[in-house]
């Protein structure tokens, strides 16, 4: 692997997190859907799926293999588009997504307090540590990330939940992801009141560490 690059990294993250259910799809208002169809091109060939607005690719499958991100597909979500690597025409393909015509309640920021009442709960994260370190001879680094993940909700044992089960999640994620590996819990703080301007919420974080992620150049 070549640099690491900070957005390439939170908008897989996003997917991740969208991906994991910590809120329903009905919570965050999204409708799942699948795409199907049969390769035209041998190589790499972009998809532009069915619908816009377009949150997360849930699963990509090729040839009756379900693919992994980064090696066998990478996407794009602000045009609506996959791209499956290295494939061969004529053969099947399914892509599983959701999507919807307004928002989302998991985002790359940290969440407001201004919204109303129905906009919680909400997850939001991003990276606020990042350091490198040497890792053999030449130009090979380590690197070391750190995310923050933050949580508002309505009540304070929907907080406390959300963030049992995102920990849990990011336990069973170890070594899932494509750019950043690793990843493991660190801290969980305790559940604090926020005064929102609609009413009170609940807000919790919890701390999310990437380490010994090589890049060479």
């Amino acid at each position: 692997m070549s640099i690491f690059k900070r957005v390439p990294i939170k908008k897989e993250f996003l997917n991740f997190l969208r991906n994991s259910d910590v809120f329903s799809t009905s919570l965050r208002g999204v409708t799942t859907t699948t795409d199907s169809g049969t390769t035209t091109i041998t190589g790499d060939e972009t998809i532009t799926l069915s619908k816009s607005g377009v949150k997360n690719i849930r699963t990509v499958r090729y040839n009756g293999n379900t693919l992994s991100f980064g090696y066998d597909y990478t996407i794009d979500i602000d045009n609506n588009q996959v791209t499956l690597l290295n494939i061969d025409s004529g053969n099947d393909y399914s892509i599983e997504f959701d999507y919807s015509s307004t928002g989302d309640k998991i985002y790359p920021d940290y969440p407001y307090t201004k919204l109303t009442m129905n906009s919680y709960p909400r997850l939001g994260f991003d990276i606020y540590g990042q350091n490198s370190v040497i890792g053999a001879f030449g130009n090979v680094n380590f690197v070391n990330f750190r995310f923050s993940i933050v949580i508002y909700a309505s009540s304070r044992d929907a907080a406390e939940s959300y963030v049992d089960r995102l920990r849990e999640i990011i336990i069973n994620a170890q070594k899932s992801l494509y750019y950043v590996s690793y990843i493991r819990p660190l801290d969980t703080s305790q559940v604090q009141e926020v005064q929102g301007k609609h009413g009170l919420l609940f807000s919790v974080a919890l701390d999310v560490e990437s380490k010994n992620n090589m890049e060479a150049n």
